[in-house]
């Protein structure tokens, strides 16, 4: 069991892994196959065709890897119609970015690369669409994987032919926001109002926006120019918009809503559009009635309530029922609260009043706000305003209890391997003597992955005063989703409703090291890169060492998963992960230095490399531990390991390098690969016997004097 222990401290991070976001993609490669496109440099023309359904892209990635030990420039040209040069197709350059292919980058299986564009670039959605590679010096080693996924509309050339259904390309795309300046506007009958449109640019979108409106008969509007709105990157359009109301729209308040769309996204605001009546007097052959509040001003403050009487008067026989509704004009004032009791039965000839009451809480904004009261026979509409003026000296008011609960994940990041599971917990708090059962339900946040099951429980009840847990699973199909996607799960009881939201980062397996991503957080991580230096610059260089990374993978991988699972979702043992393996680093750190030093015969420096890589391993890990605790253990300081357990370490290292040495003059990769890890093993040990056994020689040594 010792000897896995270190096994797992001395490798666990020799790859490093990729994880790859999942924002909005237009065309998505979920699974990387073998081919690839090699030598983009050598290979032109070389490019993906695609067939956009969004109008703006924002960025693409790249699935690389490259062969150059120097950063390499890239040039990638979006172009109109097709790969530039294949059956004489020009076609014409809408967008470009120039990107650097960092030196041995992805290596040994690739990466991606993810290029943001400056700003986005306007598409056509329906139109065929290529991201065309440019050659450049040192591009010769730049390979592009192809994608195992079917994607029917477009292909992966090289050299002008058409190579793979698709190489691994994503294509981004941006977002727009879509919000008036005010939440409602009060026109009366035969006036106009203005009020101003904000369209903002989010993650680079900057493509032109179509706006159209949606209003009551008789209510028109039109924008201060055209009716397609340019956007720029990063920045936000403020069209102003004008409302004509016609004479004929009865007073009453009405929704005013405006679209605005760009190829398939589409995002809606409306505003409260309130008509009042215009000064010409009531007919007087036709039934009608008259609002009229009792106060046109009303004045508070803070935590007091004011009044006024709305008189509903009938005029002309009118005798109907008539429903009441107030609303802000303009912006709201902040923790007040309007009631008013509706409907009210207007008698012929006489008046019905209901009481409006205006409620400020212990701490409202401040200033003075018009209110307009609404009075409507569903024929007949007529409004009335208020003047509500808030100031004075806040009031302190007793709290009222009411019983309620709130949620919340006992980690708000999740952490699962493809085809994995993983689960974290959540706990319903009660607030308030709250005890009753809380259901329930789920929703994506954004984007919504494929390949995730989520299972929750039935409900749970909180004692009163208490916390009650229940567990939430994540399960993934090996071919779902990766990346970070955020759930938001909804508690619901009676009328009381309250969400949390858990993020959720699918990863992909290997063949990376997926314990070291977990334990560090970061392929990039500069820890990690030491450790993949030294594997891909020293070990994967050699017959011995590749090897024995043969059999060191295929037991790694047998395990590694669902330990990479659990580093990921607690931190404290991910901490302590990380102090242990700084020892680790600087010991195969060292031993990189010194097969650099031996290079010029890399079979020889591999073999040296590793006697002194495990020596040094086994003597820390193994042979420091034990050498304590038998200094501690009186009955094991008085037994010592014998002299003949050290021999026959000593002849099973001597025999695996011989056999590491006859099997590189005959090439034979069983031999090579069964004496690399009976060299390494025999090596750690003999190491960890030797450094035990100084430990108590030294023990005794010191009893002694």
């Amino acid at each position: 069991m010792a000897f896995v222990f270190v096994m797992v401290l001395a490798f666990l991070a020799l790859s490093g892994s990729t994880v790859q976001a999942s924002p909005a993609i237009d065309q998505q490669c979920s699974s990387i196959g073998g081919s690839y496109l090699d030598g983009v440099g050598v290979h032109e023309p070389a490019g993906q065709t695609f067939i956009p359904t969004q109008s703006s892209m924002t960025g693409f990635s790249l699935y690389l890897w490259s062969d150059s030990q120097t950063a390499t420039s890239v040039t990638a040209n979006i172009i109109s119609n097709g790969i530039a040069g294949v059956n004489g197709i020009q076609g014409n350059v809408v967008g470009s970015a120039t990107f650097t292919v960092p030196a041995d980058y992805g290596q040994p299986t690739g990466e991606w690369l993810t290029v943001q564009l400056p700003s986005g670039i306007v598409l056509t959605p329906g139109a065929v669409y290529a991201i065309n590679l440019e050659g450049s010096s040192g591009s010769g080693g730049i390979k592009w994987s192809a994608c195992s996924t079917p994607y029917s509309n477009g292909c992966g050339y090289s050299g002008g032919q058409c190579q793979a259904n698709s190489w691994a390309f994503e294509e981004y795309y941006g977002d727009f926001s879509l919000a008036f300046s005010t939440s409602g506007i009060s026109i009366p009958q035969g006036a106009s109002g203005i009020v101003t449109l904000y369209v903002g640019s989010l993650d680079n979108f900057a493509s032109p926006v179509t706006v159209t409106y949606a209003a009551p008969h008789g209510v028109s509007a039109s924008f201060n120019g055209p009716n397609q709105i340019q956007t720029s990157a990063g920045g936000t359009s403020s069209p102003s918009v004008t409302i004509l109301v016609d004479g004929t729209v009865p007073a009453g308040t009405y929704p005013f809503t405006v679209t605005a769309t760009s190829g398939g996204i589409a995002h809606s605001a409306t505003l409260q559009l309130i008509v009042t009546p215009s000064s010409t007097l009531l007919s007087s052959s036709n039934p009608d009635f008259v609002a009229e509040p009792s106060l046109t001003v009303i004045a508070l403050t803070p935590g007091s309530s004011g009044t006024a009487t709305i008189a509903i008067s009938s005029a002309n026989g009118f005798s109907s029922s008539v429903s009441l509704a107030a609303y802000w004009s303009g912006a709201a004032p902040a923790n007040v609260a309007v009631s008013l009791p509706s409907p009210v039965e207007v008698p012929s000839g006489g008046t019905a009043t209901s009481l409006l009451t205006v409620s400020a809480g212990d701490s409202p904004s401040t200033g003075t706000y018009t209110l307009i009261v609404t009075a409507s026979n569903g024929v007949t509409s007529h409004s009335t305003q208020i003047a509500v003026t808030i100031g004075g000296t806040p009031q302190v008011l007793a709290p009222v209890a009411v019983p309620d609960f709130s949620i919340t994940p006992s980690s708000g990041t999740v952490a699962v391997i493809q085809g994995l599971s993983s689960s974290t917990t959540l706990q319903v708090n009660s607030l308030d003597g709250f005890s009753s059962p809380v259901t329930f339900s789920t929703s994506w946040v954004g984007n919504a992955p494929t390949g995730i099951s989520v299972s929750l429980p039935q409900s749970v009840t909180p004692p009163v005063d208490g916390t009650a847990s229940s567990p939430i699973g994540f399960t993934t199909t090996s071919t779902g989703s990766t990346g970070s996607f955020v759930l938001q799960v909804i508690g619901i009881s009676g009328s009381l409703t309250h969400s949390t939201d858990i993020t959720l980062q699918v990863n992909t397996s290997g063949p990376s090291c997926i314990i070291a991503t977990a334990t560090y957080g970061s392929s990039a991580a500069p820890e990690v890169q030491v450790l993949r230096d030294f594997r891909d610059e020293s070990i994967l260089k050699t017959r011995a060492g590749s090897s024995f990374m043969m059999a060191f993978n295929a037991w790694y991988y047998s395990f590694s998963p669902p330990v990479a699972n659990y580093i990921a979702n607690h931190w404290a043992q991910r901490e302590a992960m990380q102090v242990i393996l700084y020892p680790m680093i600087g010991i195969l750190d060292l031993s990189y230095e010194a097969f650099n030093a031996a290079n010029a015969y890399p079979e020889i420096a591999i073999i040296l490399t590793g006697i002194l890589a495990s020596a040094m391993l086994g003597g820390f890990y193994l042979g420091l531990p034990i050498g304590i605790l038998r200094k501690r253990v009186k009955r094991l300081t008085a037994n010592p390991l014998g002299a003949s357990l050290q021999r026959v370490l000593l002849v099973a290292t001597t025999a695996s390098v011989a056999a590491l040495v006859f099997g590189e003059l005959i090439d034979g990769s069983a031999l090579l690969m069964v004496s690399s890890v009976t060299l390494v093993l025999s090596t750690m040990l003999l190491s960890a016997t030797t450094v035990s056994n100084k430990i108590v020689q030294l023990t005794r040594r010191g009893r002694t004097n």
